[in-house]
């Protein structure tokens, strides 16, 4: 039930305020979304919806189910995502709310959940988008979880092979992704998906996708933020080329000290941006410990740059993947100060930097990181 308040009553739940009421958001519009529900087998009294007024404030709306049956009215910016979840949590799926009548219609029993949505275009191009990469996420799953098993097993092979693998079918599944946003430029979801893109080897081709977006999209609210961060993603690119020097950053180490970049000259230094909740990330920290027990009596050692921001966590991993170089972070998750000097999008990711402080090689991982510190002291 919707309750109209002059002033919100608020709550901070992981950095967004979520509200029990719709506020002004600027824009000026009589319309809204009107979303109404009938799913069979819904056996609960109440149904909830949570969705996005702005990039940090969130509407949480609850309704009455009355034999399956039940209703939303609001008003959203733009397209957007919403959570809808029912009390007893049978159900609770996400779907893109516009200002438009909206139907939801499905089933619940013993199989399962099954929901069809209506009126909603940022909808049909999401499960159109999801529907043409299905086969490969489905194929995905089943990798990571044979990659799992070879890393329990400490089968370095077949790891090796999985990785392989898995890495031509990101690619794959991203030459999806890029088409269907050259081919939808004027959807919201476009947007979304481009957001989503990883990757320096795509930033070039990311700028261009941005650029082709209808004028709409780009001079929306998201659109303009996105602009914004695709720009520095791009500074900090140029600035972190092979053959620069690396940016300095000051962090504190798990006792606290503070700890500089700098502070590794005349070593051969990779920085390694992990987290502890990173799969891959910790996937890849045998081949890091490997590298660094060849070489570390060599000049060269590792500097780990986590995006935690979980303390306890953090000193968890270190401990369980046996990382015995120096550690630092400031805790701050995807906002910690070097990610966002070093324009990082996507962990694990590294820099190797020689004794002067310039960058040589990043982005190495498995078999690449050996051979490059091979190269470099055989």
């Amino acid at each position: 039930m919707k309750e109209l308040l002059s002033i919100f009553i608020v709550f901070i739940v992981g950095g967004f305020t979520i509200a029990t009421a719709q506020q002004s958001n600027g824009e000026s519009s009589s319309e809204g979304f009107h979303l109404v529900g009938n799913i069979d087998g819904l056996d609960t009294n109440e149904m909830s919806l949570l969705y996005k007024i702005t990039d940090t404030n969130m509407i949480s709306e609850t309704s009455k189910i009355t034999d399956g049956e039940f209703s939303f009215t609001g008003h959203v910016p733009y397209p957007s995502t919403a959570i809808l979840k029912s009390s007893d949590r049978s159900i609770e799926t996400r779907i893109y709310l516009e200002n438009k009548k909206i139907v939801i219609r499905g089933t619940l029993n013993e199989a399962g959940m099954n929901i069809d949505v209506e009126g909603s275009k940022t909808q049909d191009d999401a499960e159109a988008l999801q529907k043409a990469t299905s086969k490969i996420l489905k194929k995905r799953r089943y990798l990571t979880n044979q990659l799992r098993k070879a890393s329990a097993n400490k089968d370095e092979e077949k790891a090796k092979s999985i990785r392989k693998e898995l890495s031509f079918l990101m690619k794959e599944e991203n030459k999806i992704i890029r088409q269907f946003i050259k081919d939808h430029p004027d959807s919201f979801f476009s947007l979304y998906e481009l957001k989503k893109l990883t990757g320096d080897a795509d930033l070039a081709v990311i700028h261009q996708l941005f650029n082709e977006l209808g004028a709409t999209i780009r001079n929306s609210k998201p659109g303009q933020k996105y602009g914004i961060k695709l720009k520095k993603r791009i500074r900090a690119k140029a600035v972190t080329a092979i053959g620069n020097e690396a940016l300095n950053f000051t962090q504190k180490n798990v006792q606290g000290k503070s700890i500089s970049l700098t502070d590794f000259r005349g070593q051969y230094v990779l920085i390694d941006f992990w987290a502890s909740w990173c799969g891959p990330c910790r996937e890849e920290n045998p081949n890091v410990v490997t590298a660094y027990q060849n070489y570390r009596d060599k000049a060269f050692t590792v500097l780990g740059v986590s995006l935690d921001t979980n303390r306890e966590e953090w000193l968890k991993a270190i401990e369980e993947d046996n990382l015995t170089w120096t550690q630092i972070s400031d805790l701050k998750g995807w906002e910690n100060q070097a990610a966002q000097l070093y324009g990082i999008r996507a962990i694990p990711a590294n820099f190797l930097i020689n004794p002067e402080g310039v960058i040589i090689a990043k982005n190495l991982r498995g078999d690449e990181l050996n051979s490059k510190l091979e190269e470099i002291f055989n």
